[in-house]
């Protein structure tokens, strides 16, 4: 038996970066969160200001992030009336877009949620889990 030359030994290590690249391709996570539980409810801090009720459209809303990380959507279905969510999709834990149209979609499978955070279209099977906020003054805090 010979031994393996250069070129033989190079497109071998080339060739098995190839199938590793492959393998991480096919994996079925595409999560980009970093809890394994997509159902998590973010508790922000109580208090802890998320938002101004300006910063936030009627029918409409936007994402932040807690003080602990955690992505949240809130939401403004009438004028004056202030919801808020976890922003990660129930389905694999992505983060949802923020509302358009009066939904919010999942970018990596297409589930969709409306502003109430019902499920209206799948994959995902769950509600976006609800997170107690209230509005002080201007400003739209963890409750």
């Amino acid at each position: 038996m010979s031994a393996l030359n250069r070129r033989q030994m190079v497109c071998g290590i080339a060739g098995a970066g190839l199938i590793a690249t492959a393998l991480a391709a096919c994996s079925d996570s595409d999560d980009d969160s970093s809890s394994d539980d997509a159902t998590a409810t973010p508790t922000p801090s109580s208090g802890a200001k998320l938002a101004q009720t300006v910063d936030v459209p009627e029918g409409g809303g936007i994402i932040v992030m807690s003080a602990e990380g955690a992505p949240i959507v809130i939401v403004q279905p009438t004028a004056g009336q202030y919801k808020a969510f976890s922003a990660k999709c129930t389905h694999q834990g992505t983060t949802v877009d923020p509302p358009k149209d009066g939904i919010m979609t999942c970018p990596n499978h297409g589930s969709q949620f409306s502003l109430a955070g019902a499920v209206e279209r799948g994959p995902a099977t769950t509600p976006l889990p609800a997170v107690a906020v209230k509005v002080e003054g201007s400003d739209i805090v963890a409750g």
